[in-house]
C-alpha cells in the first residue's frame, strides 16, 4: 500500500461522519480530493473502484478523503432522514478537514452518479477548483425513475411486491410523510422532493466561471446522446471543462466482481489536467475501452 490511510470521524453538532484520509508518503501534499460515492445499491457496487481510485490518486501525490455521507456506511444518522442540504453540508465539512486539518491549499471533488450531483451543489465561496463528475444524473427525476423501475422489477421477480407494487403506491407513501425502501435504503419524502428538483445543467451554470468541470460519460456508445451533447456545449466556454466518453461497463451497476482501470485513468487525467494518467505502481496501464 502506498501512502497512509487514516480512518476517523468528522464531528458535526448533530452527527458524526466516517471518513478515510489517504495521504502520500512524500512531503505534505498541496492538492486534495474529496470522493463522493453514489448512494443506495450503486454505492455498494462502486465501493471497490473508488477505493482503488483513492490509492492511485495518492500515488500521484494528491491527498484523498473518502467520505460516508450521513446515514450511510459507518456514519451516524438515518438514511430516511437524509436530504440534499444535509449531504451537501457533509461535503463542506469534508472540505474543511482537507483545507484546515490536512493543510491542503487546492481542493477538488470527484463525484460518482448521485454523488456527482451533490458535488455540483457545493455553494460559493467554498467551491472546489475542479469538479470531476462521473456519470452524473442529468436530472433527479431520471434517478427516481431508475430507482422505481429497478425496485418494481426486483419485487416482481422475487414475488415480494407488498404494499409498494406500483409507482403510484410509492408516491402516495411519500405524500403521507412515509419513507419508501429501495433495497434496504429508505428514501424519505424530503429527499424525494429534493431529487425531483435536481437539474445538472442548471447547477453547473450557477458555478463560478473559474471552476473546471469534467464530466465523464461511462458507456459503450461512441457518441453522446442529444441531452449529453447539450451539456457538453454548455461547458465549452469553461476552462479545462467538457464532457468525455469513457468506453467501459457501468461500474455502479456490476453485481459480480468487475475491475477495470479505464475509468480510474480517465478520472486521474481529468484531476491532473493532463492527457494521460500517472502510471500505477502495480504496472497497470490505460486501456482504450473497446
Amino acid at each position: 500500500m502506498v501512502g497512509t490511510e487514516t480512518h476517523g470521524y468528522i464531528q458535526l453538532p448533530d452527527r458524526a461522519l466516517h471518513a478515510c484520509l489517504h495521504t502520500p508518503e512524500q512531503s505534505p501534499p498541496v492538492s486534495g480530493v474529496v470522493l463522493v460515492p453514489p448512494f443506495g445499491e450503486e454505492r455498494k457496487c462502486a465501493y471497490r473502484l473508488l477505493t482503488r481510485l483513492a490509492r492511485r490518486t495518492v500515488e500521484a501525490g494528491i491527498a484523498v478523503l473518502r467520505l460516508d455521507l450521513s446515514g450511510t456506511g459507518e456514519s451516524t444518522g438515518s438514511h430516511a432522514d437524509a436530504d440534499v442540504a444535509r449531504w451537501v453540508a457533509d461535503l463542506e465539512a469534508a472540505r474543511d478537514v482537507l483545507l484546515d486539518g490536512a493543510g491542503i491549499r487546492d481542493w477538488n471533488v470527484v463525484g460518482a452518479r448521485f454523488g456527482a450531483n451533490l458535488a455540483a451543489r457545493i455553494p460559493a465561496p467554498g467551491v472546489p477548483h475542479r469538479l470531476v463528475l462521473v456519470e452524473p444524473l442529468l436530472s433527479g427525476e431520471d434517478g427516481l425513475r431508475d430507482l422505481k423501475r429497478r425496485q418494481l422489477i426486483k419485487a416482481a421477480v422475487g414475488g415480494t411486491q407488498g404494499d409498494m407494487s406500483s409507482e403510484e403506491a410509492m408516491e402516495e407513501a411519500w405524500k403521507a410523510g412515509l419513507s419508501v425502501d429501495f433495497g434496504g435504503f429508505p428514501i424519505g419524502p424530503n429527499l424525494r422532493t429534493d431529487m425531483a428538483g435536481l437539474d445538472l445543467a442548471s447547477d453547473l451554470a450557477g458555478l463560478p466561471p473559474d471552476v473546471c468541470v469534467s464530466v465523464l460519460r461511462v458507456t459503450g456508445a461512441k457518441k453522446l446522446p442529444p441531452a449529453w451533447q447539450a451539456l457538453a456545449d454548455a461547458l465549452a466556454s469553461r476552462t479545462e471543462s467538457g464532457v468525455r466518453i469513457v468506453r467501459d461497463k457501468p461500474f455502479w451497476g456490476q453485481l459480480d466482481y468487475y475491475e477495470s482501470d479505464t475509468v480510474i485513468d480517465a478520472i486521474l487525467e481529468s484531476l491532473t489536467g493532463t492527457g494521460s494518467a500517472p502510471p500505477s505502481r502495480d504496472g497497470a496501464t490505460e486501456e482504450a475501452g473497446t
